[in-house]
């Protein structure tokens, strides 16, 4: 089981890391690297070592990186899918989903996209990267945040739809685990009371104490609330 789960880990950052040096070696060689001190410029001389042109590396890094991402997009897809399965839905052993794979994985497609997003802010000041961040490339990045929210919470309340309008308490554990009772209708309860007890706002701040529900509400709110406004 744990042998599975690290092994598509370990290839996944392998593919990475290889995806990672083809496609900045050429600005490392092309002097972004001048800069460096200690383990970056260690890093960067052994990832440049047998330099053989600006040109002649750039066209390298296209046809290397080109082959690369078709692998590395569907290992992602299929690794983490396989992965939460293993060590997520495992636990909840009433509720099982094919759509929690992508759910996830799109989830870390956004934690990528708003980790460029941070770190780019933080260095657009930098003599060595900063002239490559630029207005148009920071105004993409946050494009690109803000489709990715939108679609993590399409497919979170595709979740939820589905279990609601499919009566299927089987699989309420999952919601009822991450926010409590607050959205979960009790079996025998009738549409008309489960109305009436809304319509006077019937909400309570104790059933968001229960299990994850502060937890999950802060994950909602820093991977769709902030970046849907912000």
């Amino acid at each position: 089981f744990y042998i599975t789960d690290l092994g598509i880990l370990t290839v996944m950052a392998g593919l990475s890391l290889a995806f990672l040096k083809a496609s900045i070696r050429p600005t490392l060689g092309g002097g972004a690297s001048d800069g460096m001190t200690g383990f970056a410029k260690s890093m960067a001389d052994r990832w440049t070592a047998d330099w053989r042109g600006d040109a002649e590396e750039r066209e390298a890094s296209r046809a290397r990186t080109s082959k690369l991402a078709p692998i590395i997009v569907l290992l992602f897809a299929i690794g983490y899918s396989v992965f939460v399965f293993d060590q997520v839905m495992s636990m909840e052993q009433t509720w099982y989903s094919n759509l929690f794979g992508a759910f996830v994985s799109w989830g870390d497609i956004l934690s990528a996209v708003a980790a460029i997003a941070l770190l780019s802010v933080l260095h657009r000041n930098s003599a060595t990267v900063g002239p490559g961040i630029t207005e148009e490339r920071l105004h993409d990045i946050g494009k690109m945040m803000f489709a990715f929210s939108i679609f993590w919470m399409y497919l979170f309340f595709s979740q939820y739809l589905v279990i609601w309008y499919g009566n299927m308490p089987e699989e309420t554990a999952f919601f009822w685990d991450r926010l409590g009772p607050q959205f979960l209708n009790d079996k025998g309860t009738t549409p008309l009371e489960w109305a009436l007890s809304w319509s006077a706002w019937n909400f309570s701040w104790e059933r968001f104490d229960q299990n994850y529900a502060w937890l999950s509400m802060v994950v909602w709110a820093c991977n769709w609330i902030i970046p849907f406004w912000v």
